[in-house]
């Protein structure tokens, strides 16, 4: 029994769809992440969510983490995957600070420190590979 063309012409559509899903998913796959990391320099432990998010007045963030931070230590949170520029919220115990940052998510270890100072302030900085105690 020989297939119709109609049901070789189905197969190939099908082939097709599916080797185009899987060469889509592999270029995503691709772009470059950002790795974060939280870094307190205070002598206290602290309470640190970092959302970040588009420069316009968007309520939903594209990004949200959050940790407790030990006195004087760095932890690693989920990286971002996004480039380009966005507000970056730091909220430290409840006090928030919004700074806004360039991902530019060039090269395989691009790394963004979120810094917790000796007062509790936040700031934001790209470190290269590099971690800063």
């Amino acid at each position: 029994m020989q297939p119709s063309t109609r049901s070789v012409a189905v197969s190939l559509l099908l082939c097709g769809l599916v080797l185009t899903a899987g060469c889509s998913a592999i270029q995503s796959n691709e772009q470059s992440a950002t790795s974060l990391i939280l870094v307190n320099q205070d002598d206290v432990a602290h309470a640190v969510v970092v959302e970040i998010g588009a420069l316009a007045d968007d309520p939903d963030p594209v990004y949200a983490a959050g940790r407790t931070v030990d006195a004087e230590s760095d932890v690693d949170i989920d990286p971002f995957e996004e480039t380009g520029e966005y507000e970056v919220k730091i909220t430290v115990d409840g006090e928030s600070t919004v700074r806004t940052h360039t991902f530019d998510g060039e090269g395989s270890a691009t790394t963004t420190t979120i810094g917790i100072d000796e007062d509790g302030d936040a700031t934001v900085g790209s470190a290269g590979s590099d971690r800063n105690h």
